[in-house]
């Protein structure tokens, strides 16, 4: 009897993470909302640098580089948002999303992710503060950084990255940080090292090495949980104003390595369609990239690149899907 229960529950455990996962995930999209400074890059495939304008929508596989005096804030997709801050460089590995109906709302307007999702950043060095909606049970949401990750359940977050040579070796010193709702971490290579869950309004701090040879991460040390920063939490402040006080932009779709679609075709798709590659697209062209009409290396973009600036307000009847826009 015992036996038999259970072989029932892992049938109905591997069932139900079947079901879970039986949605097809295809890329999603990220939209620069807003950009501050002069020396905000965005870094494609290729290693080409182009300046990131607000309004360029990209997609996974690229990263974000702010310098000194710059910021930026990107919204996915699914709805999350991230605040870039200066002298910081994120890497997009993964931003996938299943298709959905677009009548769910817009990048502003979506009080949950309306599909399964999965997300994976790495925070190379500087700092984000991100928000994330009420994901899916079967959603991930993972920033990744030189020594240690965290896993994102919602709704407010925060991670730094710093390093500093001592007697000849790099050692990172990481932060991760929690507004509100639920933050898991772990110190060292993911499965392997310590992890706990913060509390809101707490943050933990890790500090490592990596050995150059092997690849080996050595954690010297992981803080007890403390009160959060106020550097993250004004970085948090800063995300929720923003996304107050400004518009959203108009979908500039920025070249794959150089490649876009027409109008209503490409892999980010047209306006319309809730279909995240794009295929609801018939009359698009071949690119990476749909949304509008755009070609070559450079991201075609609004001038508007300060908070200062206008606002633009999105096309009438403009959906979010992880279309671009």
């Amino acid at each position: 009897m015992i036996k038999k229960l259970i072989c029932l529950t892992a049938f109905a455990a591997t069932f139900l993470s079947l079901s879970l996962h039986a949605e097809e995930l295809k890329k999603g999209t990220i939209k620069a909302f807003l950009v501050k400074g002069d020396d905000v890059k965005l870094v494609l495939k290729s290693g080409q640098e182009v300046p990131l304008k607000r309004g360029d929508v990209f997609k996974d596989g690229t990263s974000v580089k702010t310098g000194e005096k710059s910021t930026a804030v990107v919204i996915l997709s699914n709805g999350s948002s991230v605040r870039i801050g200066p002298e910081s460089e994120v890497v997009f590995n993964k931003v996938e999303q299943a298709a959905f109906d677009p009548s769910k709302g817009s990048y502003l307007t979506l009080t949950e992710d309306p599909s399964q999702s999965r997300t994976d950043l790495k925070l190379k060095n500087g700092s984000i503060a991100g928000e994330t909606k009420h994901l899916t049970l079967a959603s991930e949401y993972v920033v990744g950084t030189p020594i240690g990750s965290a896993g994102i359940r919602g709704t407010t977050f925060g991670a730094k990255v710093s390093s500093a040579v001592v007697d000849g070796v790099v050692v990172y010193t990481v932060t991760f940080s929690k507004g509100e709702g639920t933050v898991t971490f772990e110190a060292g290579p993911a499965g392997e090292g310590t992890s706990g869950e913060l509390a809101d309004g707490q943050e933990i701090t890790i500090e490592g090495t990596i050995n150059e040879e092997t690849g080996t991460i050595d954690i010297e040390s992981v803080s007890s949980p403390e009160p959060i920063s106020p550097e993250i939490m004004s970085d948090l402040q800063d995300l929720e104003n923003t996304q107050q006080d400004i518009s959203e932009p108009e979908s500039n779709p920025v070249a794959d390595d150089g490649n876009t679609g027409g109008e209503e075709g490409g892999d980010t798709g047209g306006e319309e369609g809730g279909d995240p590659s794009g295929e609801s697209g018939e009359a698009g062209g071949e690119g990476d990239a749909g949304g509008t009409e755009n070609s070559g290396d450079s991201p075609d973009s609004n001038s508007n690149n300060t908070q200062g600036g206008p606002n633009v307000t999105p096309n009438p009847g403009e959906v979010i899907s992880p279309t671009g826009g």
